[in-house]
């Protein structure tokens, strides 16, 4: 009854879609979704995550590269606290796997590990970040250090930058066998396409 037109969720389900699906670049705000139920909110992303897979099959034939941006990620694992969000987050894991075989990409970030690599979703979150080309690492605090220790094989010394001594816009890029300590800066076109004053920001 909740995603019936007159439901609670009936914007959600029961009309169709005013999304542009014809730009070139397509953005779906969550924010408003972060206010519902969690599994409300977990299966509205699956269904959108559902809608980016069936382009990912289109570019496979028409060779037009797709890349694809998940933020905050750790909102679609759920911290594996119900099937809805452990479904999604295998077929997060599907998508990583598979979308280089369909001509396109997937950056995934999250600032919340432990729900990323919760009990319920852990093979699939562990699965997303030992298997990626490129990894990321920014500062972090002492319970996701814990966790990255666990499928990492970080020294003592990495550990240590990770854990305390990075500053803003310091981070560890992890590629293959090969790490390396970078720094990160905003350039001025982005700081202009942003439209915001991040010039004390990296």
């Amino acid at each position: 009854e909740q995603c019936c037109e007159h439901g609670v969720y009936g914007n959600l389900w029961a009309y169709r879609t005013n999304i542009d699906v014809t730009s070139d670049v397509v953005v779906f705000d969550t924010y408003e979704l972060m206010e519902a139920e969690g599994h409300i909110r977990t299966a509205q992303l699956f269904s959108v995550l559902s809608w980016v897979w069936s382009q990912a099959c289109v570019s496979r034939v028409t060779q037009q590269f797709l890349r694809l941006f998940i933020d905050e990620g750790h909102l679609i694992f759920g911290g594996g606290t119900d099937k809805i969000s452990v479904v999604a987050a295998a077929y997060v894991n599907m998508i990583q796997k598979r979308i280089r075989k369909y001509h396109g990409g997937l950056m995934f970030a999250t600032q919340q590990l432990n729900d990323t690599l919760a009990e319920g979703v852990r093979r699939y979150g562990e699965s997303l970040i030992t298997s990626s080309t490129y990894k990321f690492f920014l500062g972090t605090n002492a319970t996701d250090l814990k966790l990255l220790k666990e499928i990492m094989d970080f020294t003592l010394t990495i550990e240590a930058l990770i854990g305390s001594r990075f500053k803003r816009g310091d981070c560890l890029l992890c590629a293959g066998n090969e790490k390396a300590q970078i720094h990160i800066e905003a350039l001025q076109f982005e700081v202009d396409l942003f439209n915001t004053d991040l010039r004390s920001a990296a």
